[in-house]
């Protein structure tokens, strides 16, 4: 059982609110794990401390044996992460937006090339390529941000909320496409 995130005694605080008030949990490598609860619980609260987004006052978290707050840089090139809202550029083309964001993460521009191919086809948008961001549907931006996310292949992926606001149809197929690229990395 390898343990891929590993939280432990957890807290945030603000003042003399806490957002969470102490979580112990693990994910195994290779699962899919659901992080379920009510509005104002603090999940994303959580998320965006275990990718390094937020820091936490108490507790120690490790993503793939590495721990948050001392190896953030490491972290960041293992991870993806699919936020709540969109944060593609509406005037650029799907294309365009995932070889900017490839492109932080270094390569020549064959090897990005190829990374927004395989990200496009992994997530099933190579059709969308040329087309504006701003111009896609619910759904399809939801598959463009993941593209967005897989961009650098990353070892983890976390996903905030990645239907919301989607039709019981698209959601069923980015839920589709989500556990097809998680068999497939098994």
């Amino acid at each position: 059982m390898d343990k891929v995130i590993e939280v432990q005694g957890l807290k945030k605080y603000y003042g003399s609110l806490y957002a969470v008030k102490g979580i112990d949990f693990y994910v195994e490598k290779g699962t899919l794990f659901a992080f379920l609860g009510p509005n104002g619980a603090g999940k994303t609260t959580v998320i965006n401390m275990i990718t390094t987004l937020l820091t936490y006052d108490e507790g120690v978290i490790f993503v793939d044996g590495l721990r948050v707050g001392t190896e953030d840089a490491s972290i960041r090139k293992r991870i993806g992460i699919v936020f709540q809202n969109h944060f593609l550029d509406d005037l650029l083309t799907v294309k365009e937006n995932l070889t900017t964001r490839g492109s932080f993460y270094g390569g020549t521009k064959a090897e990005i090339e190829d990374r927004v191919r395989k990200a496009m086809e992994t997530v099933q948008i190579s059709d969308l390529a040329n087309r504006p961001y701003g111009k896609l549907s619910g759904g399809q931006r939801r598959r463009a941000d993941i593209a967005r996310a897989l961009v650098h292949r990353p070892d983890i992926l976390f996903l905030d909320e990645p239907t919301t606001g989607l039709d019981p149809q698209t959601r069923k197929s980015v839920w589709d496409t989500i556990r097809s690229i998680q068999q497939s990395r098994v």
